[in-house]
């Protein structure tokens, strides 16, 4: 665990800005980032449990948060080719802003919430993925820009940084930790408690049978060495 003072160390000046708590502070103050993405799937399987095609999106992403206020920054980019909806194919430099937090269920409090079970059996979002713990997961409208350009606006985007349900391979296995993982039998399922992830998810709310998961757009980036530089006294990382 690298507390608020081993962060200043570590980032210089830069640590200073971190926010870092005073005596009484009663903030949940988070900051985290990693390097090196990886891009999962594409129109028709955005979820990949087979692990046949994860590529690498160099690139970085940025979390300056507040789980108490729902308030802070996220940023995130990426580089390379994507298929996010039927018939697009994009290439270039990726660049997701954020727009606002936003709270559509009661278990996401705000928009940002600590130490959640979620995917899985907890009956909190969907089956798509396991069950996992998220030490800290956002929901937001967020922005993103191809190349400078923007091309999508007010898009759902959903983040967790959470332990590791994907493994060196990429797959999604279930327990018995060859056998892919099956959404339709989520209590069968592989989860490291050691590892950390960080995934991020980009996607449109309309129906589409024929995507999976069933939303006509999708962009799907995991992170498999996020660093936490900042945490609130207590947390779990």
């Amino acid at each position: 665990m690298r507390t608020c003072t081993s962060a200043i160390l570590l980032t210089g000046l830069a640590g200073l800005m971190t926010g870092c708590p005073s005596a009484g502070d009663t903030s949940r103050h988070w900051v985290l980032e990693a390097t090196d993405g990886l891009m999962i799937g594409g129109y028709g399987d955005n979820m990949q449990y087979e692990g046949l095609d994860v590529r690498p999106g160099p690139g970085s992403i940025s979390l300056d948060v507040d789980a108490e206020e729902n308030t802070g920054t996220l940023a995130a980019d990426w580089t390379g080719t994507h298929t996010p909806e039927l018939g697009v194919t994009l290439t270039g430099h990726f660049e997701l802003e954020l727009n606002h937090w936003m709270e559509m269920e009661p278990y996401q409090d705000g928009g940002i919430v600590e130490d959640l079970p979620i995917h899985g059996t907890t009956g909190r979002s969907t089956t798509a993925m396991p069950g996992v713990n998220a030490f800290l997961a956002g929901w937001a409208m967020c922005d993103m820009f191809l190349d400078g350009t923007q091309i999508y606006s007010l898009m759902h985007c959903h983040w967790m940084y959470t332990d590791g349900a994907r493994g060196e391979d990429h797959r999604i296995v279930q327990s018995d930790g060859a056998t892919a993982y099956d959404p339709s039998d989520p209590v069968n399922s592989y989860v490291d408690p050691d590892d950390r992830e960080l995934h991020m998810v980009v996607h449109s709310i309309e129906d589409d049978p024929n995507n999976f998961p069933p939303n006509p757009l999708w962009f799907h980036i995991n992170y498999e060495e996020p660093v936490v530089l900042d945490s609130p006294p207590g947390a779990r990382i």
